[in-house]
């Protein structure tokens, strides 16, 4: 436990500074919203702020994708990833301190996305179009099991997926070798796509107008099960590559 202990924070330290750079981005972004409202001389209407709500979901996509490249990246650009490796604690302990650094982080950053979000409705639209935004949230606590999908299950198969990456193309110095792990790891993705796609269509029949709540509603038990049988894959993939093919 105390070995567990020492690389979380060893992880969640590394993982400071991009994430000290990513909440100065939401700030700023909600001040350049209220700066284009002032501009325009009213109050953002419910379209406008659909659209920046949109915004917010797909800048914390890729914040999010951000912080898991940065937990291996860093590694390597800091040429730290000799230490980390030789260093006591099994590959698993180090692999679950980074899953674990990366998914608090993004937690983190989600909570005050939808914070600012909030903060920036309440700022920028009139008293009516923001009841009506909110109240439009009232629908989330109908959803049960479906969140342990968005919030533990998805993000991370989602995590796995960029580590596997960036181990294929970090840990393989060797042109050739690279080439070939690259189109291998395309062909999975070529696999998966249909599973990845049916995910995220949008599903007209769902009486919901957030492309979040559509994802929350789309969730089954199946597709649950799927998933957690996707990271279980990865993860294992991971492993067996840091403990047998990985070259620093």
């Amino acid at each position: 436990m105390k070995v567990l202990w020492f690389y979380l924070k060893r992880d969640f330290l590394m993982l400071l500074p991009v994430n000290t750079i990513i909440i100065l981005l939401l700030f700023t972004g909600v001040i350049l919203l209220k700066a284009l409202q002032v501009r325009i001389g009213e109050p953002f209407g419910i379209q406008a702020l659909t659209a920046a709500g949109a915004l917010f979901f797909l800048f914390m996509f890729v914040l999010c994708l951000a912080i898991a490249v940065e937990a291996i990246w860093k590694e390597w650009r800091k040429r730290t990833q000799y230490d980390w490796y030789a260093m006591p604690g099994s590959i698993h302990v180090k692999l679950a301190s980074k899953l674990v650094a990366v998914l608090g982080w993004q937690y983190i950053q989600m909570v005050l996305a939808f914070s600012l979000f909030l903060v920036m409705t309440l700022w920028t639209s009139s008293v009516e179009n923001a009841a009506q935004i909110i109240k439009g949230l009232d629908v989330l606590p109908v959803f049960g099991w479906e969140y342990l999908w968005a919030l533990l299950i998805s993000p991370i198969s989602g995590i796995l997926i960029v580590f596997l990456l960036l181990f294929l193309l970090l840990g393989i110095p060797r042109g050739w070798k690279k080439v070939g792990i690259i189109v291998v790891y395309i062909g999975l993705v070529w696999v998966f796509y249909p599973y990845i796609s049916i995910k995220f269509e949008a599903n007209n029949t769902v009486p919901y107008d957030s492309n979040l709540i559509v994802l929350l509603a789309q969730t089954s038990l199946l597709q649950m099960l799927i998933d957690t049988l996707v990271a279980v894959f990865v993860y294992v993939s991971v492993s067996v590559f840091l403990t047998r093919k990985l070259e620093l």
